[in-house]
């Protein structure tokens, strides 16, 4: 059985609005940190859509982050993405909506606890590594 289209829909709306802040120089810690999430929970959907399996798409949207998080935190300013890192970080959110209007509520709920296992014994290693 597939995900609710609301809670997919509710999902979606929220990591585009995440990337539109950062899009638009307005982002903050709790807009890199949802889409962080958007990149490992698609690390973790990767196998569920014939598009989502090549680990690249991930690695790349992740040092896009990376590197505006160092942007950020050194120059203590705004929270914000490159136009190359936009079209990856972009390219991955139409991706992850690919994969929740697809994934079977079961290999959801497992995608979720690996991503809460990951985030929570993260010790700055990379997802994909």
């Amino acid at each position: 059985m597939p995900l609710p289209s609301a809670n997919v829909h509710a999902m979606s709306l929220e990591n585009h609005l995440a990337f539109a802040a950062v899009k638009a120089g307005n982002g903050s810690l709790e807009q890199m940190s949802r889409l962080l999430r958007v990149v490992y929970l698609g690390y973790y959907l990767r196998d569920e859509t014939a598009s989502g399996g090549d680990v690249e798409h991930y690695r790349q949207a992740e040092q896009a982050l990376a590197r505006c998080a160092e942007r950020a935190i050194q120059s203590n300013a705004a929270w914000t993405l490159m136009p190359d890192e936009q079209q990856v970080v972009g390219q991955l959110l139409v991706l992850l909506d690919a994969q929740l209007a697809e994934v079977p509520v079961h290999r959801f709920v497992r995608a979720r606890e690996r991503l809460d296992i990951f985030v929570a014994a993260n010790q700055g290693r990379s997802i994909v590594d």
